[in-house]
């Protein structure tokens, strides 16, 4: 019989295991399906922001350097006030 630690124990198990059960274990979801809904809806932000951005950079439409100085403004207009 061959001694195993909890370090070759998760090993074998992240090797043997399907990654997305991996990822509902690790996210302590009770269903696959669960993670399933949160992949898809991060994968279709991020396709929608990837399309935003290179439309934007296409067309001259976004100006890097004004979005962030507005997203500053917009929450940290006066630094006193923030805590």
């Amino acid at each position: 019989m061959q001694d195993t630690d909890a370090d070759a124990a998760l090993a074998l198990y992240l090797a043997k295991a399907d990654p997305l059960m991996v990822l509902r274990d690790l996210l302590g979801h009770s269903s696959v399906l669960t993670t399933e809904k949160y992949l898809r809806r991060l994968d279709m932000t991020r396709i929608f922001r990837d399309a935003y951005d290179r439309a934007g950079r296409d067309f001259g439409l976004i100006n890097p350097a004004g979005a962030q100085a507005e997203a500053d403004a917009e929450f940290y207009e006066d630094e006193d006030d923030f805590w």
